[in-house]
């Protein structure tokens, strides 16, 4: 079976009192994608620690299963998750009381398998066609009664491709998106698509605690080389040298051992290299002679390494940033600041890097750095107190901490002499 590669988002906001009854839990299996999602808020006493325990227990039980069939894993996942959903609320307030809805969602090459019970929504969205897999709450949570309940289990059609996305959602979340969870759910990046979901539930009213998925899928071809995530761990850094040649920051290797016939055709090269360079012949026919446990005799001083290439290549690099600082701050960031008041700088700024920030990275905020202090420098005060004023709204941003950071570090630069 091919690899599928995935790209996934998800948000998870607890109630408006601040409670939190959701939990979730991810797990790669090979050529298979597992997505579990818990809520504790199903039964008479709300409990995270029922949503956790089902969550955990579910997918430890799937990683260690041997049966063949999925159907089966899904079935035996759930029956021990029922079981340590009672054992762990043994003694606490919600002991006999307390529940948890579970959905399990399998993604592979042929398809989507989805297994739940006490509620839960998966949707396949193709394009502009939105596909539900449940219509509907499902049955009693996990850990009321004796015997575990049978999940409900669905078998989401035909095979994915390249841009396709699997929506999971929990109960509470489905209530206020139904009407338009197919024009929320596409446009954006996985995470962006997530996030506007959960905001817009709870925009709608929505104030119990919710949790959403987005999972998009990013190729369907066997993948070649190192995975993505590896690539940007082992991508290539500047090779710094020692005084003596010797390539810095690779790990020491145990020395290696070096046979007679070995040892003695390396004399052989080294006498010819002294040859060349002018050293006498003496020296080398000496050494051809001696046994073969004499150890090699030390490179001549006279023989100097050439100077590595890579500080070449290095001062080069170093010149191509200075040249791209130099720069002019972009025409269109320039604008983001031309707003009439302090809220409208600060919502173009935030749109600006809510939009570029999954694509440009760290790039969006050096592009920001350099409008805003070239704005500084010409002196317009006016424009630069509805700045910082914007900016002081954006350090207190509970979301966007890496734009709250942002703007903290730039606003001391701001209030110095232009």
């Amino acid at each position: 079976m091919e690899e599928l590669e995935i790209a996934l988002g998800q948000r998870a906001l607890a109630s408006v009192h601040g409670e939190q009854t959701t939990a979730s839990a991810y797990a790669g299996l090979g050529t298979r994608h597992i997505l579990v999602l818990s809520d504790g808020s199903v039964g008479e006493v709300p409990s995270r620690l029922a949503a956790q325990t089902a969550c955990s227990a579910a997918l430890a039980r799937i990683r260690s299963s041997v049966l063949p069939e999925l159907a089966d894993t899904l079935v035996e996942a759930f029956a021990e998750a029922h079981h340590a959903v009672r054992r762990v609320l043994l003694g606490t307030a919600a002991e006999g009381k307390g529940q948890a809805a579970l959905l399990v969602v399998s993604i592979d090459a042929h398809g989507v398998v989805a297994a739940r019970v006490g509620g839960g929504r998966v949707y396949l969205l193709r394009g502009d066609r939105l596909d539900a897999l449940y219509r509907g709450g499902g049955p009693e949570g996990l850990g009321a009664g004796g015997m575990p309940p049978e999940p409900e289990m669905i078998v989401g059609g035909e095979a994915l491709g390249t841009g396709d996305r699997i929506l999971v959602l929990s109960e509470s979340a489905i209530r206020p998106l139904a009407a338009d969870l197919e024009r929320l759910g596409n446009g954006s990046p996985p995470q962006l698509t997530a996030s506007r979901l959960a905001d817009a539930a709870r925009r709608r009213g929505q104030l119990d605690p919710l949790s959403v998925h987005v999972v998009e899928i990013a190729g369907d071809a066997p993948r070649v080389g190192p995975h993505p995530a590896l690539a940007r761990i082992t991508r290539d850094r500047p090779k710094t040298f020692d005084p003596e040649g010797n390539l810095l920051g690779r790990s020491e290797r145990a020395p290696a051992t070096i046979s007679d016939g070995r040892a003695r055709g390396g004399l052989v090269a080294l006498g010819f290299v002294a040859v060349v360079l002018g050293i006498g012949t003496a020296l080398v026919v000496d050494d051809l002679r001696r046994p073969a446990s004499v150890p090699a005799p030390v490179v001549p001083a006279a023989v100097v390494m050439p100077p590595p290439e890579v500080d070449v290549v290095e001062v080069r690099d170093a010149v191509d940033v200075e040249v791209e600082v130099a720069t002019p701050a972009d025409p269109e960031v320039l604008a983001l600041l031309d707003g009439e008041s302090a809220s409208k700088v600060g919502k173009s700024l935030r749109s600006y890097i809510i939009k570029h920030f999954p694509e440009d990275g760290e790039e969006v905020f050096v592009r920001l750095d350099k409008a805003i202090l070239e704005l500084h420098r010409q002196g317009d005060k006016e424009r630069v107190g509805r700045v910082i004023e914007a900016l002081l709204e954006l350090a207190r941003e509970p979301e966007l901490k890496r734009t709250a950071r942002w703007a903290g570090e730039l606003l001391p630069k701001l209030y110095g002499p232009q």
